[in-house]
């Protein structure tokens, strides 16, 4: 059968024709190889197939590393939400804010492999700070708070003068951490979760999670930190 072509007949015989003239035609178009159906017979019909058939695996063994990876994060998820779900359980049950204090230290520090964390709290009546928990009586006497502002998170490096700032320990070198704000209602303070190693947290990190955490413990402190102390009641 032929077909009019650009003012050209074209038929088996000046297609192949054509391929005879140009026996780089598939070399130049490797796409078009994997479209064709080309039987495994004997004779050049050969080389085609092979071709086919290793542009084939060449996409299988590149959708294997793309599933492998998928597969990988998908697992890396599930363990980070696993630790979250533990820290939050833990978060809620925790009858006091002293209780508070050492989820943090145990639960976020251990749970998520962090060399430090801290919660910096305005909103509290005063009392003694805790380790983790740090009472300031405005946001503005938070230490590097203006890295959340405009989009309420950081995570990335930290010079060893804002990493001392933060966390109260200096690094030799770099470090990183995650800054998340605390707000229920109103800006409530800080939470920091710091590295030594500068990679740890980056800024293309995701920030699902830590932005969850961040919500629970600010509904956990407004609860606790207006319930009277056992001081108070007795």
């Amino acid at each position: 059968m032929s077909e009019p072509h650009d003012g050209l007949l074209l038929n088996d015989a000046t297609v192949a024709g054509y391929l005879r003239s140009h026996p780089d035609f598939f070399e130049r178009m490797p796409a078009l190889i994997s479209e064709l159906s080309l039987p495994h017979d004997a004779g050049q019909a050969v080389s085609l197939v092979e071709r086919q058939v290793s542009i084939l695996r060449e996409r299988n063994i590149d959708m294997r590393q793309r599933l492998s990876e998928l597969l990988g994060a998908a697992n890396d998820n599930d363990t980070l939400f696993e630790k979250t779900r533990t820290l939050t359980l833990a978060l809620v049950a925790a009858p006091d804010l002293e209780a508070i204090d050492a989820v943090l230290a145990t639960e976020l520090i251990e749970g998520f492999s962090a060399d430090c964390a801290v919660c910096y709290f305005s909103q509290a009546h005063p009392e003694a700070s805790h380790p983790h928990l740090i009472y300031a009586e405005s946001i503005q006497e938070v230490p590097l708070f203006h890295l959340t502002q405009g989009t309420g998170i950081s995570c990335g490096l930290l010079r060893p003068d804002e990493f001392e700032a933060l966390f109260g320990t200096r690094t030799e070198s770099e470090g990183s951490a995650a800054i998340v704000q605390l707000g229920h209602g109103v800006l409530l303070g800080m939470l920091a979760i710091g590295s030594k190693d500068p990679e740890r947290f980056s800024p293309d990190m995701g920030t699902l999670f830590v932005r969850f955490i961040g919500d629970i413990l600010a509904r956990r402190l407004v609860v606790l930190a207006t319930r009277p102390s056992a001081a108070d009641e007795s």
